[in-house]
């Protein structure tokens, strides 16, 4: 009975968050982003290459330099923990999805010594199951070591409480929060398997609140990918070559 219940709300939560979705497209259609070039480089010795594959965050949503990304901020916070360089690349698309990720052509190899993936938003708007999702994970994590490399770190960031971000109904709100957390322990399940020598790192998403208040009056985009990215790159680096061993980087 309590699975039945269980796909009935599904069944009847999906049109909510699509209509949700399409805010979401047309809220990204309206944003800006950085028009400047990338320059994915931060100075210093024995530069290591990252790839963040992510959609908005990645993007650079709301700031108008790539300098104010949370890629950005994510790299740096790395090179001053471990005292390397760094270059990066991104790979971004406002809805990419973690089945899309796992069917994208990798037909060449490359050296990447971590891969940062800040996907979800698509998903939970999407109403993704969460055994799809779990299952187009275990792809995505194996397709990248295959091709970046066995020793190449995996490290996710939570799907952030976007529904915190913009006042919307209370029933939307309940919604999408219901499917990041179930998103979100599924990725962590799915972490908790790597066995790899490399390491893997789930990021719980960081408090976005000041206080008791959200920063809704005067929300700045630049924080949040600051916030966002230095907490990233802080457990990234702190985790080199540590299995995820069953718990959470807490913020």
């Amino acid at each position: 009975m309590t699975s039945l219940l269980s796909r009935l709300a599904f069944r009847f939560a999906r049109p909510i968050l699509r209509l949700h979705f399409w805010l979401y497209s047309r809220n990204v259609d309206r944003a800006f982003f950085p028009e400047d070039e990338p320059e994915g480089v931060v100075g210093g010795p024995d530069p290591e290459r990252i790839l963040f594959v992510g959609d908005i965050a990645v993007a650079g949503y709301g700031v108008l330099r790539h300098g104010m990304s949370a890629a950005s901020y994510t790299a740096a916070a790395i090179g001053q923990r471990t005292g390397r360089g760094v270059t990066w690349s991104t790979l971004t698309a406002f809805d990419l999805t973690a089945h899309r990720v796992a069917t994208l052509p990798c037909h060449d190899t490359y050296d990447f010594s971590r891969v940062v993936f800040m996907i979800g938003i698509p998903d939970v708007l999407l109403a993704t199951d969460a055994g799809a999702w779990g299952r187009d994970l275990r792809t995505v994590f194996a397709r990248a070591r295959e091709s970046f490399g066995p020793d190449t770190q995996i490290v996710f960031a939570g799907i952030p409480p976007m529904h915190e971000f913009q006042p919307i109904p209370r029933l939307a709100r309940l919604l999408i929060k219901e499917r990041i957390d179930q998103l979100n322990a599924t990725a962590m399940a799915v972490l908790e398997e790597d066995r790899s020598d490399a390491g893997s790192v789930f990021v719980v998403t960081p408090d976005w609140r000041e206080g008791h208040a959200y920063v809704q009056e005067s929300f700045s985009w630049k924080k949040l990918h600051h916030l966002w990215g230095t907490t990233i790159g802080s457990a990234a680096a702190g985790s080199s070559r540590s299995p995820v061993g069953g718990a959470p980087i807490a913020a």
